[in-house]
């Protein structure tokens, strides 16, 4: 009777784990889909307002579609459309947690600034670490 009650509390234990991870993973794609939707939300609201990225070689407007430029047919760099989607990112965060100032909801604008400065934290420092792997005599 003792061993019974020891294997359901294991099997219990095995099962909250097992789901623990399930609610982990699907959090983390949920939260990968969002902020896939809020780039793109981004994206079309940084362009109508004139702030877009060039194409490296022939300077055509760009976009997340796609891995190659529309007008050239070059491949676009990775690293590039990253930056710009971290700037569309930050650049949104910032413009929201004004919105939910006006609106008078200090807990949430506090908690979309910070994570805005996240975002702009990470863009600088992923810039910088694209700008030292290109130049690798500077280092030397």
């Amino acid at each position: 009777m003792f061993d019974a009650a020891n294997i359901s509390n294991i099997l219990l234990i095995i099962a909250s784990v097992m789901l623990l991870t399930t609610l982990f993973v699907v959090v983390l794609v949920f939260f990968g889909r969002f902020f896939e939707w809020f780039s793109i939300v981004g994206e079309r609201y940084i362009n109508s307002i004139g702030f877009f990225i060039s194409c490296e070689h022939c300077g055509a407007k760009l976009s997340f579609k796609g891995t190659n430029c529309r007008s050239c047919g070059k491949p676009i760099s990775k690293n590039l459309l990253k930056k710009y989607k971290l700037r569309i990112l930050t650049v949104l965060f910032f413009e929201l947690t004004f919105l939910f100032l006006i609106m008078g909801n200090i807990l949430v604008a506090s908690i979309i600034f910070i994570s805005g400065l996240i975002f702009l934290a990470y863009e600088r420092h992923y810039t910088k670490i694209i700008i030292d792997s290109s130049d690798p005599e500077e280092k030397a």
